[in-house]
């Protein structure tokens, strides 16, 4: 299977990048695949002009991020911060070569889709060996929590919108956050899923402590305001009449 038709595959409904909600047409795959052929034959025809070699693979984007990671430091800890982290990517580097033979078949791409891609299992074996990449497993950490896309921030801020009204404004910081766990994250109305939560939330509700039920409208009152309402009623009419 080709790398556009596996692009293909992952942008579905049951592929691993759908939640990207991305759309495209047959021109537009053509178009990559015209381009992913002329990068390939580029790159055999001037491989041999451009190999750097294994050895100093890395060391520029390495030392660029380094000094990233370390510009806050002082500088008697830069240059050292930044020396470990050069040497733990010099040990990564020979340690993903014997990885790669270790790859596990869920990230065998001629299975579409793959569960899990190279690159995150070996992000999750970096931030397993924690012992040995202290710095590394750091940034290991951040690039597998970082989200694909902007759509889930995108659905908070509306849901805030929606929530917190101009009629809703003296709402404190728990209940929306209550709120919103909700709306984000809860099960759709209607469904068996928030039936029982109701269920569930209204018993807890009410077994958290005893509730005082209100009281009953007495007889007497009730007449009261009954008179009352017959009374404003024949005053309107009377005044009706004699304006007429």
């Amino acid at each position: 299977m080709s790398s556009i038709s596996r692009l293909k595959a992952d942008l579905q409904a049951d592929g691993r990048l759908w939640l990207l909600n991305m759309i495209a047409s047959e021109y537009q795959y053509q178009g990559l695949e015209n381009l992913l052929c002329n990068y390939v034959e580029a790159l055999k025809t001037n491989i041999d002009r451009i190999a750097l070699g294994f050895k100093p693979y890395g060391k520029t984007q390495v030392q660029t991020i380094a000094e990233h990671l370390t510009s806050s430091m002082p500088a008697d800890q830069k240059a050292t911060a930044q020396e470990e982290i050069k040497t733990e990517f010099a040990k990564l580097k020979y340690d993903m070569l014997t990885w790669k033979q270790d790859l596990p078949e869920e990230c065998n791409l001629s299975v579409s889709p793959c569960k899990v891609t190279a690159t995150e299992w070996c992000l999750r074996q970096i931030c397993s060996l924690s012992h040995f990449y202290s710095k590394i497993s750091n940034m290991a950490d951040i690039m597998l929590s970082t989200p694909v896309s902007n759509a889930w921030p995108e659905r908070g801020a509306s849901c805030v919108k929606r929530v917190k009204t101009r009629f809703r404004s003296t709402l404190k910081s728990d209940m929306l956050q209550s709120l919103l766990e909700v709306s984000i994250n809860g099960p759709a109305n209607g469904t068996n899923d928030s039936k029982g939560i109701i269920e569930r939330s209204v018993k807890a509700w009410s077994s958290a402590k005893n509730r005082r039920s209100l009281p009953r409208a007495r007889r007497d009152t009730a007449e009261l305001i009954s008179k009352a309402n017959h009374s404003c009623i024949f005053l309107w009419k009377l005044g009706c009449k004699r304006i007429q």
